[in-house]
């Protein structure tokens, strides 16, 4: 939850306070070309959800060597 007064810049750099306090998610698998299976070694995804007065923003890194 973003602090009194604070507003989310929408420019794809994930570098606010909000950001810094939001939890990461990265427990994620393949579905394709094999279920359930980890990504490949440097294929990683992290998710962050901070929520607005009005709206839930969504953060992703997707990293690819």
């Amino acid at each position: 939850m973003l602090g009194a007064g604070e507003r989310l810049v929408l420019d794809g750099r994930l570098d606010e306070t909000a950001w810094q306090a939001a939890p990461v998610h990265e427990r994620f698998v393949q579905f394709l070309p094999t279920d359930r299976q980890p990504p490949p070694a440097g294929y990683r995804t992290t998710v962050q959800v901070v929520a607005e007065d009005n709206a839930l923003v969504i953060g992703v890194r997707a990293f690819d060597p």
